[in-house]
């Protein structure tokens, strides 16, 4: 199975919000190791992520940028996995990104917010065995220069971005597992890199966890029960102007995540009903 047979048989995306995928590397992509090397241009990525939070610092803007990079690729990489191409080696330099501008409401004003999509030459990306080192390995090896340069610049320590890494690989996993079909596969694929304290997206506090609503209320939907990722990582989104910690990060204590989740779940399931 070639490549682009093997782009063909993911989900297609629902969202603006999520990244696209393409072959081949446009002028205007910047690659992963063009960023690797620092300078402005990674100095812009970072403003971008920043200036769409009100609030937000270069910390800010480079754990959003490492962490949206990170579930991008992840999408890519897990989701063809999960459909039987597994990747064995992955090279910066035939990646890259671009920036597509997505606007959205909030509290009456129009606000724009940059999505990073991907560009691939098929020649960077080799498929070999289902050892899920690969995977991981992958997700390294693409990472490690644009960290290394990320940490460098903004002060956002190496450790806080490889947390975010492993949530963001993590994560994607997850939502490919449930678009796929293969929700199982993808929790043991997680887990297995997780528990691996040799990998740099080992992570003890990075979780797979299946929430119920509690008692019998609504529970015929089928929003009684999901599985959720509880993060290792932060993204720094209370740092900002009037912000919080989000619903599954780490710095939330574990009853308070799952009583969030619980109620998201409980939106859902009535809104469901309602619309019977």
């Amino acid at each position: 199975m070639t490549l682009a047979d093997a782009l063909a048989g993911l989900p297609p995306s629902e969202s603006e919000w999520d990244g696209r995928v393409s072959l081949g590397l446009p002028d205007a992509a910047l690659t992963l190791d063009a960023l690797a090397e620092g300078g402005t241009a990674l100095d812009a990525l970072v403003a971008a992520k920043r200036n769409g939070v009100k609030g937000g610092d270069d910390k800010l803007g480079c754990a959003y940028l490492t962490g949206e990079l990170s579930w991008t690729l992840g999408k890519l990489l897990g989701g063809l996995w999960l459909t039987g191409w597994h990747v064995q080696h992955a090279n910066p330099a035939t990646i890259a990104i671009t920036l597509r501008p997505v606007s959205w409401v909030e509290n009456g004003d129009c606000r724009i917010s940059q999505v990073i999509d991907l560009h691939i030459d098929p020649s960077g990306l080799t498929c070999g065995s289902d050892d899920p080192q690969h995977l991981a390995r992958a997700m390294v090896d693409l990472h490690q220069g644009v960290i290394t340069a990320l940490s460098r610049s903004t002060g956002l320590g190496q450790a806080a971005q490889w947390r975010l890494v492993g949530d963001g690989l993590s994560g994607a996993l997850l939502e490919s597992g449930k678009a796929l079909g293969r929700l199982p596969r993808a929790i043991d694929l997680g887990r297995s890199f997780l528990a691996d304290r040799a990998s740099r997206l080992s992570s003890p506090q990075t979780e797979f966890i299946e929430v119920y609503l509690p008692g019998p209320t609504l529970s015929d939907s089928q929003h009684a029960g999901d599985w959720f990722l509880l993060r290792g990582g932060c993204c720094r989104f209370y740092t900002s102007e009037n912000g919080e910690y989000c619903t599954t990060c780490v710095l939330r204590k574990r009853e308070d995540q799952i009583t969030r989740l619980q109620a998201y779940l409980g939106e859902l399931a009535a809104a469901e009903h309602c619309a019977e």
